[in-house]
């Protein structure tokens, strides 16, 4: 067995670990991904990894009749959580571990969040494990027409006026709202094969362009960042075991 394995649920081919990779690679991860919409189960049973990365997609978390691995998803994170083993999830991952601790998610009101936002972190985001190294107000991208509230005893760690963005339960598992994981390349490429979804909510491409220019090397930065954390922490759950 490799010194850490971590599993990565990836729902769709443009939406992987992007910026992610690097540093968890650098710090010794073994990364699977698994398609939990394309094969019933990932190559190992979970007792066999240190770490979970849920990531975003296209699917919304009330769409299990018609994604029904969505269910099997939200029982593994229930089970990671029991085992307290490493969990960062992404957007619909955010959302999906937000459900799994007992919390909600639901249709964002007045609109989906497609853009560059402003998040502002908590009093307890600078003491955090994973996050407490990143600034505590800084842009990221957001795509996402659902919402979270997690779970009363979680922490949240970022906000914006209109929704929570991260929060950490227990130890050892985050979910956060924005992708602070895409590369520029990808977000661009969103913005191409999303665009009537764009168009519909009055996104301004050129202005997300350009702000995808200005801030995209930085939230590259950053992610790197918790990368490096997370990539410790799972290292120390794999060191315990």
């Amino acid at each position: 067995m490799p010194a850490m394995r971590i599993l990565v649920l990836q729902h769709d081919d443009d939406s992987g670990l992007d910026a992610l990779a690097p540093p968890l690679r650098a710090a010794g991860a073994e990364i699977e991904e698994w398609f939990s919409s394309r094969t019933p189960e990932p190559e190992h049973p979970l007792e066999a990894y240190d770490g979970l990365i849920v990531l975003g997609g296209i699917a919304n978390p009330d769409e299990d009749a018609i994604h029904p691995w969505l269910t099997a998803e939200r029982a593994m994170i229930e089970e990671a959580l029991r085992r307290e083993l490493p969990v960062l999830g992404v957007c619909l991952g955010g959302q999906l571990l937000a459900q799994a601790a007992g919390g909600v998610a639901f249709r964002a009101p007045e609109g989906p969040e497609i853009g560059w936002n402003v998040i502002q972190g908590t009093d307890e985001q600078p003491e955090d494990e994973l996050f407490g190294e990143l600034p505590a107000a800084f842009e990221t991208f957001e795509w996402h027409g659902f919402c979270f509230t997690p779970p009363d005893d979680a922490v949240l760690l970022y906000r914006t006026e209109r929704f929570h963005q991260a929060f950490r339960l227990g130890r050892n598992a985050w979910g956060t709202q924005f992708h602070f994981e895409a590369l520029p390349g990808t977000i661009l490429d969103w913005l191409e094969t999303g665009r009537d979804e764009a168009v519909a909510h009055g996104v301004d491409f050129d202005a997300v362009r350009a702000a995808t220019e200005r801030y995209g090397t930085t939230q590259v930065e950053l992610c790197h960042r918790v990368g490096r954390r997370f990539g410790a922490i799972v290292g120390r759950y794999a060191g315990l075991r």
